[in-house]
């Protein structure tokens, strides 16, 4: 029986995140549908019509929107400890 190929792995682009996901998936399941869906489906459809540009803008947005509303960014918010 010949060995499976492994499948090349990268870590979720989530802020913090190392979450091993395969490669062409850009987050861990989680952190994906913490994305609002208008989002996502914003970076999928840019991704399939080959926009680059707009898909690498809209990743940057998900990025900042997990970064602002991650538990210890709250956090931080209602203590007002923003060091």
């Amino acid at each position: 029986m010949a060995a499976r190929k492994k499948r090349p792995t990268r870590t979720c682009d989530a802020p913090g995140c190392d979450t091993p996901v395969r490669r062409g998936i850009l987050m861990c399941r989680p952190h994906w549908f913490q994305v609002p869906k208008p989002l996502r489906e914003a970076i999928s459809q840019t991704w399939a019509a080959g926009q680059i540009r707009a898909w690498s803008a809209n990743c940057l947005e998900a990025r900042s929107f997990l970064a602002k509303n991650s538990p210890s960014a709250i956090a931080a918010r209602i203590t007002g400890d923003q060091s």
